[in-house]
């Protein structure tokens, strides 16, 4: 009997865990955490990244900081968990809330073409209500925070 061990392609780093717990967790950006110092990409939504200007109540301010704000709010206090939903994009919670999902909700970010139905619906709402980013006038284009860097 021959046992052959390939490492083609092997890297030597610890592959990402399918789910990590944290009690503290920090934003990089409005889509983006670290836990347990690796950074988490979260599934199904895109944030505008810092320097991604928009005007509020007649002065330009800086969207993307603002959504990475919105994102540690969502997470303050709470015991964060996330699942790996693909090799570089992961599920995470807050106490038990969708972090995506909320991003939508409060209006600082839009759902990728394969989030989940409901983030679509919640993107709807936070346009109709105003929330976030769509209190800004004009109210920056889905494709503008899509193309965000």
């Amino acid at each position: 009997m021959v046992l052959v061990l390939l490492l083609v392609g092997a890297r030597y780093d610890r592959a990402p865990a399918a789910t990590i717990s944290s009690g503290l967790g920090e934003a990089v950006d409005g889509n983006t955490v670290i836990l347990n110092g690796q950074y988490l990409t979260l599934h199904g939504i895109k944030a505008p990244k810092p320097g991604f200007k928009c005007v509020i109540r007649g002065r330009e301010r800086d969207c993307g900081r603002i959504a990475r704000a919105a994102l540690l709010d969502l997470m303050a206090g709470a015991t964060i968990v996330c699942e790996s939903v693909t090799a570089s994009t992961y599920r995470c919670k807050a106490n038990g809330y969708d972090l995506s999902e909320g991003m939508v909700y409060v209006g600082y970010a839009v759902p990728l073409a394969n989030a989940p139905a409901r983030y679509h619906q919640e993107l709807k709402r936070a346009q109709n209500k105003r929330h976030g980013l769509w209190r800004a006038d004009p109210a920056p284009s889905v494709q503008s925070i899509m193309n965000s860097r």
